[in-house]
């Protein structure tokens, strides 16, 4: 089946971060003396995720409702290990998928309206999504509105009665007085805040409709191989159902405001425990959470200017107040903090510029980079992660400088004599990456020519041969290139916060 964009985002596992973290866990477990405790979804989450991506995106039914099993499980169960993950798998497959309009994905789009129907009927993890995503200025989809829209507009689509053999039909015409009956029974066992303090045993605890109340207006036509066949009405009453859970656990999540002794319960909170707030923001306070939200609209309103010309981009910024001054080193840190909601393109075209205050916002932005304890080739890895290397002579040569500056400085046993050794193997380590990888090249470089090409260059002597021979096979192996990995994140340990909604972890296990 055709992938959709990010279906394969998490078949790489040769990102710097996540390559240099699985090299520091391996060093500490080879010391035999160090107890080192990974949890272990660190260990397999990549390989779930990227079984996650296949699965969704899958032509075959049975597979993708499988697939749709386990993202449900995932998020309801690992969200707080899984943020990075869970924003590609909704922002690149799930969504897309219920936002298209085509006619040949009707039965893609009801099997996710239902699992997202499921999802929107727990408050804490509705709740929690629009934190961390729609409030998170780090997050590049704004999950709960886009999900919101999606439901809204299929909710609301003009559609024809369905055909008189569709099971949908008695529903649509209104003549079949069980249908209504049982469409009416299910809107009564629906909780509501109005009849949350009933005298039913159960009544004060919100329960996640069933598939089948969920459901109830939208039944799947059967045919002759049993698959379901859904039409353009039965889509529409599954975003209804959906767009009544997610109403609904807003209410939820209201009445509990109102009332803040009351405790979630672990069905609402769909995690067995709760992590540490990855910012200072209080989730419980509706003002902080419009100041986040507003702050993440101006981010991207500048970051589209940057888009366009970055110093427009930077004049929007300082114009609403997240830039105090054009001091270098206060933009150079909101830059490389931004990094991922930014056109790298112009990133890296506006680092390299040769005026001085440019010059001085580069410098500044590469301090910002730990090269500490990393190999040569990682972290020149690491630092073009950040921004689209430029192609002029110029600018990489100002490039190198500073990252050669800044690696020797970070790592004085690293077997260079001076920063000039390292500036000139960068720059080298560039050329070959061209050489080795670019189709126009016809004869490569050898190991041979590479170390040769290297000699004396390390205050007259030589750089250790060993050393080079390594250089160059890893640039070989794998260019280096840009790439937007999604599995940045890294894993921090649940421990509760006290406060009544979770803003997951965003970081990978050391």
């Amino acid at each position: 089946g055709s992938n959709p964009a990010g279906a394969d985002e998490f078949g790489d596992t040769s990102a710097p971060d996540a390559a240099d973290a699985a090299e520091q866990v391996g060093a500490q477990l080879a010391d035999r003396n160090t107890e080192v405790a990974v949890p272990l979804i660190a260990a397999v989450r990549q390989y779930v995720s990227l079984a996650l991506s296949r699965s969704l995106a899958a032509a075959d039914s049975m597979a993708q409702a499988l697939g749709l099993g386990l993202f449900e499980l995932a998020l309801r169960h690992v969200r707080t290990y899984m943020r990075r993950e869970m924003e590609v798998l909704l922002g690149e497959i799930v969504l897309p998928v219920v936002e298209s309009r085509g006619a040949g994905s009707l039965a893609a789009r009801a099997r996710m309206l239902q699992t997202l129907a499921r999802v929107a009927a727990q408050p804490q993890l509705v709740v929690e999504l629009y934190l961390n995503y729609d409030c998170a200025e780090d997050a590049g989809v704004s999950v709960f509105q886009r999900l919101a829209e999606a439901l809204c507009r299929l909710a609301g689509a003009h559609v024809g009665l369905p055909h008189k053999t569709s099971a949908s039909y008695a529903v649509a015409a209104d003549t079949d007085d069980s249908a209504s009956a049982a469409a009416w029974r299910a809107v009564q066992q629906r909780m509501t805040a109005f009849n949350a303090h009933s005298n039913d045993a159960d009544a004060g605890a919100h329960t996640a409709p069933t598939p089948a109340l969920l459901t109830f207006g939208a039944e799947r036509d059967t045919t002759s191989n049993g698959h379901g066949v859904y039409d353009e009405y039965a889509v529409r009453q599954l975003a209804l159902d959906a767009l009544a859970a997610l109403l609904q656990s807003m209410v939820v999540w209201s009445d509990r405001l109102a009332d803040p002794g009351a405790e979630p319960t672990a069905r609402d909170s769909g995690t067995e425990a709760a992590s540490e707030p990855s910012s200072g923001a209080d989730p419980d306070d509706p003002h902080e959470l419009l100041t986040i939200k507003t702050r993440k609209a101006q981010l991207a309103a500048g970051s589209r200017q940057f888009a366009w010309k970055p110093r427009k981009g930077i004049e929007a910024w300082r114009a609403a107040g997240l830039l105090t001054s054009n001091d270098p080193r206060e933009v150079a840190r909101f830059l490389y903090a931004h990094r991922g909601a930014l056109d790298k393109v112009q990133l890296g075209e506006y680092l390299g510029e040769g005026d001085a205050h440019n010059v001085a916002v580069m410098h500044a932005f590469i301090d910002c980079v730990d090269f500490t304890h990393t190999a040569f080739v990682p972290a020149l890895r690491r630092l073009l992660q950040a921004f689209r290397l430029p192609g002029e002579a110029q600018k990489i040569d100002r490039f190198m400088l500073k990252f050669a500056e800044r690696f020797v400085m970070s790592n004085p046993d690293a077997g260079f004599a001076n920063a000039d050794a390292a500036y000139v193997l960068a720059y080298s380590v560039v050329l070959l990456n061209t050489d080795q990888h670019s189709p126009q090249v016809k004869h490569r470089m050898t190991r041979a020519e590479f170390i040769s090409n290297n000699r004396g260059i390390n205050d007259g002597s030589d750089l250790d041969p060993q050393m080079l021979s390594d250089v160059f096979d890893q640039v070989v192996n794998e260019e280096i290139k840009l790439k937007d990995d999604p599995l940045q994140g890294r894993v921090q340990g649940a421990q509760g916060s006290g406060s009544l909604f979770v803003l997951w972890g965003n970081s990978t296990a050391n």
